[in-house]
């Protein structure tokens, strides 16, 4: 992870000094990388992030200038996230503000190995004492299979049987979202530590989860125009999987090589207006993700019915035999001799 970062780093800073603008003179590469900057920080809270951002001109017609911002930040949890915007700013005088609108293409890969990827736009109004900011978040990857199961239930109603089957899938979802926010910079702070303090809302989307909403409030005071440290709370935790974060960036100018000015008064800490034209963009950089729970994915019925059991017939019953008499007995013969010696028997 560490290294992964460091060459994350390296390589947005290699791409600023091999622009063909650092080729130029000494006077028109300073005049030419004004107000860019590159911001280095971390912010901590129940999980780190670290993070590098590059903020680079590539036209400045007039008052107004297009950057190129480059981001890569890293979590602790492996997950990485990689954005690639467009900035344009541009700077009125009467009154005195700043309107701007960006682009961005964002990359997320997570720690469950899948990558999302998401378009984003915004808007902002920059002021001397108020700052108003507005994001929409769109995913253009569908979610991802994280886990799946199938069950399989039978019930009988009668000589009917329903057999169902159901597959259960467990997704990693992008979030598709917007948030917005307005803050004041506080008066009697403004020439020896400017510090702003903000409140805003935030809504993302799931088609199987309850929507994440809620308030969000920040404080950020520059106790030096390299050095910023902020501080901020959301409402919901589930959506940072902590409910606050407390940061600290550092914020080096691309033409460092005129010195930056450590300077002791405190009229050095007051910066002109039209150098929060490099102001860091100020925007979820994250693309919102949330693992569901069981989504049922596919269910079929099956219907099955018994035939009907046919009776078996009963034969009518057969007449009885009669049963014969018994044989009358034989008489017994009478048998005796007569007067002639002859036995006669009589029945």
């Amino acid at each position: 992870m560490k290294r992964r970062w460091a060459l994350a780093s390296g390589i947005i800073l290699l791409a600023a000094c091999l622009s063909p603008a650092a080729e130029q003179t000494e006077e028109k590469t300073s005049s030419w990388w004004a107000p860019g900057r590159l911001t280095i920080g971390g912010r901590f809270g129940d999980v780190q992030e670290y993070v590098g951002d590059a903020l680079m001109p590539v036209w400045k017609p007039g008052g107004s200038i297009l950057f190129l911002n480059l981001r890569g930040t890293a979590l602790e949890n492996e997950a990485q996230e990689m954005n690639v915007g467009l900035v344009a700013r541009h700077l009125m005088s009467k009154p005195a503000l700043i309107v701007g609108a960006n682009v961005f293409y964002d990359v997320r890969a997570t720690e469950n190995d899948n990558t999302f990827g998401q378009v984003g736009g915004g808007v902002e109004v920059l002021s001397k004492w108020i700052d108003l900011r507005a994001n929409y978040y769109y995913p253009v990857t569908d979610e991802e299979v994280l886990t799946e199961s199938e069950e399989t239930t039978t019930a009988r109603n009668g000589r009917s049987t329903v057999t169902t089957t159901t597959l259960y899938r467990n997704y990693e979802e992008a979030l598709e979202g917007y948030d917005a926010e307005a803050g004041v910079w506080l008066p009697w702070l403004d020439r020896f530590a400017p510090t702003g303090v903000f409140g805003g809302y935030y809504r993302f989307l799931s088609d199987y989860e309850p929507d994440i909403s809620g308030a969000k409030a920040r404080v950020e005071s520059r106790l030096h125009p390299n050095l910023t440290f902020d501080a901020e709370w959301y409402q919901d935790e589930e959506l940072n999987r902590t409910d606050y974060f407390v940061g600290v960036r550092v914020n080096l100018p691309f033409d460092f090589w005129n010195g930056i000015r450590f300077d002791r008064e405190p009229s050095a800490h007051a910066r002109p207006f039209e150098s929060r034209r490099g102001d860091m963009v100020y925007r979820d950089f994250r693309i919102r993700t949330i693992e569901t729970g069981r989504v049922v994915a596919r269910q079929t019925v099956v219907e099955s019915t018994e035939s009907p059991t046919q009776p078996v017939p009963t034969p009518p019953p057969s007449k009885p035999v009669p049963t014969p008499p018994p044989p009358r007995p034989s008489p017994i013969p009478n048998c005796f001799l007569n007067d002639a010696g002859e036995v006669v028997c009589q029945y």
